[in-house]
């Protein structure tokens, strides 16, 4: 079995058990996720079998799209409603055109400092293991792009919004930080990731399903791994250079002087998909850095 299978995660499981279901499911050892979930958010998780682990990264890299809800008035440790509260406001009611200008305000490239209750390693350590520790250390801000962050509903405590965002991008934090940028404080009650790149979620299958499908069902569900990864450029080839890089050799490509050297393509010959592949501008020859054929 290889390609992408979209999944839709449930609450109360992490990436990991989705993963350990589907490996108990089918039987096939080689699969991955491709980017963590935590255990109370849902929607859209891409799980990679076979050779198709090797886009895993590809996929991730991709823009995301969330929609949630957040309360007004109070802060947690983990910066959503399973944790515990440590900051209390008053201050919770704004008009909407204030909660429209203050979110329009985070939409670009921002700097974003990751919550403690995140994966993210310090020293080789995860941050939430420090932070169940009673443990609280610097972290680095990280950039990362706002494409979209709206309301879709008011309510009496707070909003229901969406937003779309590039890799790296912690929700909660944003909302922490929406919270402040109101004067006041503001929590996520609620979040489903609703996309990942081509994944959507009214095409992902429940974890809860999949465990009661045959391997042969879940096969069929598989999306092509080319097809996982449309934002990168496509390259046809004839069948003798194809065979060339097939077998990870190279060839000559001139008329790719100008190409970047962190581009990538996916590259195809008359037989199919290939792989991932870059120009060398130094030498002028188009080699491959994933070989998936």
């Amino acid at each position: 079995m290889e390609g992408v299978l979209n999944v839709f995660k449930e609450e109360e499981m992490t990436s990991h058990d989705v993963v350990a279901i589907l490996r108990g499911t089918t039987g096939q050892r080689r699969m991955g996720h491709t980017g963590t979930l935590d255990p109370q958010v849902t929607g859209v998780l891409p799980i990679c079998l076979g050779r198709a682990t090797k886009l895993a990264d590809y996929i991730s890299e991709q823009g995301k799209t969330y929609e949630g809800s957040l309360v007004f008035g109070i802060r947690t440790d983990t910066l959503d409603l399973g944790g515990e509260i440590t900051e209390r406001s008053d201050q919770t009611r704004f008009s909407p055109e204030e909660i429209r200008r203050a979110m329009k305000a985070f939409i670009g490239t921002i700097q974003q400092v990751p919550p403690m209750y995140s994966a993210v390693q310090v020293q080789g350590q995860r941050l939430y293991d420090l932070a169940r520790q009673g443990k609280k250390v610097e972290r680095k801000a990280r950039e990362v792009t706002i494409y979209d962050f709206s309301p879709m509903a008011f309510h009496e405590e707070g909003v229901d919004f969406t937003c779309s965002c590039s890799k790296g991008t912690y929700i909660r934090t944003l909302v922490d930080d929406l919270g402040k940028a109101l004067g006041t404080w503001a929590t996520t009650s609620r979040l489903v990731r609703t996309r990942v790149g081509p994944f959507s979620i009214d095409r992902a299958v429940p974890i809860s399903r999949l465990r009661t499908m045959e391997r042969e069902e879940i096969a069929s569900l598989l999306l092509p791994m080319d097809q996982s990864i449309p934002h990168l450029p496509v390259l046809e080839l004839g069948s003798s250079e194809g065979k060339v890089l097939r077998l990870g050799g190279f060839i000559r490509q001139p008329q790719l002087a100008d190409s970047p050297p962190d581009k990538l393509y996916r590259i195809y010959d008359p037989r199919g998909f290939i792989g991932l592949g870059y120009f060398d501008g130094e030498k002028e020859r188009l080699r491959m850095k994933k070989v998936l054929a």
